[in-house]
């Protein structure tokens, strides 16, 4: 009987089983294994550095400001663009307001950059993915422009591959930019990794048929999220290159 696990429903096909994965790799002797693939494709915000502070200051503002409730969208917005959030909570605007709404938020977050920090042990885990050739991308819902003012702040190298809401048509919980992301570094989506911690990006990372790794804490996602492996922070986590393109990811 095999000992891999029944694959979710909403999940495309795979071309690798953890159960078989772990038999093969000799590391599994003293590591976790979490996952193996040909690229490593992150989530920003909340995954490889923390803006939380900043994000829910001014979407309280926000709130305050057009009379909403700022848990709600709070909840709505993580892991989304802020256009996608202002146009559900303002649907009555018209479509420049809306943009214009966002290239405020966007100018006033790229103003703040104090108490951006690196997720724990993110910096020491890029050191490995750039030491062992890794191809890796970040895919956020922020600009372009917010997304290298937040990765400088936390001390984290800005990757080759940037896929931003101006380089795709449909942010997360579609899977365009983690398949555009896939398609840049010429690797299949089956053979990447993403690592996400907004249920949004997780959705997005299924949908793209790619290995999902939750980072952060796992009990806010529902069960289908944490079938998928789980790790708090990058404290620990550990690269492993098997000379065939591929590289492992674990834990102690």
């Amino acid at each position: 009987m095999s000992n891999c696990k029944p694959m979710i429903e909403s999940e495309p096909p795979r071309s690798f089983c953890w159960a078989h994965t772990r038999k093969a790799h000799p590391l599994m002797s003293r590591t976790h294994l979490l996952a193996t693939g040909r690229a490593f494709l992150f989530d920003m915000d909340g995954t490889i550095l923390d803006s939380n502070a900043i994000v829910e200051k001014l979407w309280r503002v926000f709130a305050k400001r057009h009379n909403l409730d700022a848990d709600d969208i709070l909840s709505f917005s993580h892991g989304r663009p802020s256009i996608t959030t202002i146009a559900h909570f303002l649907p009555d605007l018209s479509a420049d307001e809306h943009q214009h709404l966002s290239d405020e938020r966007t100018a006033e977050e790229i103003r703040i950059t104090s108490g951006i920090v690196a997720i724990p042990g993110a910096v020491a885990f890029f050191q490995q993915l750039d030491q062992l050739g890794v191809p890796y991308a970040v895919v956020t819902s922020a600009t372009a422009d917010l997304a290298r003012t937040r990765i400088v702040a936390a001390g984290l190298p800005i990757p080759d591959v940037l896929v931003t809401p101006e380089t795709i048509t449909q942010g997360k919980p579609n899977p365009e930019g983690y398949l555009t992301a896939a398609s840049q570094l010429g690797v299949a989506p089956s053979q990447t990794v993403v690592f996400e911690d907004a249920d949004a990006g997780i959705t997005a990372g299924i949908a793209a048929g790619a290995q999902v790794v939750v980072v952060g804490s796992a009990t806010r996602h529902d069960d289908r999220m944490q079938a998928h492996p789980h790790i708090p922070d990058f404290r620990g986590v550990t690269v492993d290159a098997l000379g065939d393109g591929t590289f492992t990811v674990a834990t102690p």
